[in-house]
C-alpha cells in the first residue's frame, strides 16, 4: 500500500506545488467544526475518544452557536490542530493571545513579541470545571434555603 505522502513525492514539481496552494487555500476557508472534523476523516465516536467525552457532547459541540474558549481548543486539539486566538483592532496592529492557558493570566503577544511584565488581574483561565461546580454551589444554597424556610 502506497501512503500519501509516498503518492505526493512521486508526482513532478510543479504539481506538488498546486496540490500545496490548493490545500492552503481550503484550509484558509472558513469551515463549521463538524466540517472540520470530517475534513480530518474523523467520527464523532472517534473524537470523543480522543476528547475522553461521548459522542453526544461532541454532537451537541458541533450544534452550538456559542462556546467556550476551552472547549473550542480542546475540540481543535482533539482534531489534531492548534487554535490561535487573534484580535483585531482599526488602527493597530493584530494581537495574537499566546495560549488559551495565557488568557487566565492576560498574557498576550503583538507582533509576535509577548509581554516582559505579566498581567495578573486575571487569576483563573477558562477551565470546563468552573460552570460545573457553579451548578453544584447553586444546588446547594437552594437546598439550605429551603430548609431554613
Amino acid at each position: 500500500m502506497i501512503t500519501l505522502e509516498e503518492k505526493l513525492a512521486s508526482l513532478p514539481p510543479e504539481r506538488q506545488k498546486h496540490i500545496r496552494e490548493l490545500t492552503q487555500e481550503m484550509i484558509a476557508q472558513e469551515m463549521t467544526l463538524r466540517s472540520l472534523r470530517k475534513a480530518r476523516q474523523m467520527t464523532q465516536v472517534s473524537l470523543a475518544k480522543r476528547m475522553h467525552i461521548g459522542q453526544e457532547s461532541v454532537s451537541r459541540i458541533e450544534n452550538r452557536t456559542d462556546l467556550h474558549l476551552s472547549t473550542l481548543n480542546k475540540y481543535v486539539e482533539g482534531i489534531g490542530g492548534k487554535l490561535r486566538l487573534v484580535a483585531e483592532f482599526p488602527g493597530s496592529p493584530p494581537v495574537t493571545i499566546r495560549s488559551l492557558a495565557a488568557l487566565g493570566d492576560g498574557v498576550i503577544e503583538q507582533d509576535g513579541v509577548a509581554p516582559t511584565q505579566e498581567d495578573s488581574k486575571h487569576p483563573q483561565g477558562f477551565g470546563l470545571e468552573a460552570p460545573k461546580r457553579s451548578i453544584k454551589r447553586n444546588r446547594r444554597r437552594r437546598r439550605l434555603a429551603f430548609r431554613r424556610r
